[in-house]
């Protein structure tokens, strides 16, 4: 597939990379024996303000009991659910 215009793709990267953050999650659910097991699960989201918000999808998020946010530049941040 050819690209049209001005950008190629490597150029879109470039210039969205450092908007893209690692969002971990954790919950507690029971495994196959009924004990209560931490389950550890991780997407992507876009930071969209310089105030700290992110864009993810729900199901990334959804049932978690901790989120991590982890930037571009690999700082580590606690964050929570602000709206759906």
């Amino acid at each position: 597939m050819e690209m049209r215009g001005s950008q190629g793709i490597a150029d879109v990267v470039e210039n969205i990379r450092n908007s893209i953050a690692t969002v971990r999650t954790s919950r507690y659910g029971r495994d196959q024996w009924g004990r209560v097991d931490r389950v550890i699960g991780s997407g992507t989201g876009m930071i969209i303000s310089s105030s700290g918000y992110i864009a993810t999808n729900f199901h990334v998020v959804a049932g978690s009991s901790g989120i991590t946010v982890i930037t571009p530049d690999n700082e580590k941040h606690s964050a929570r659910i602000s709206g759906l």
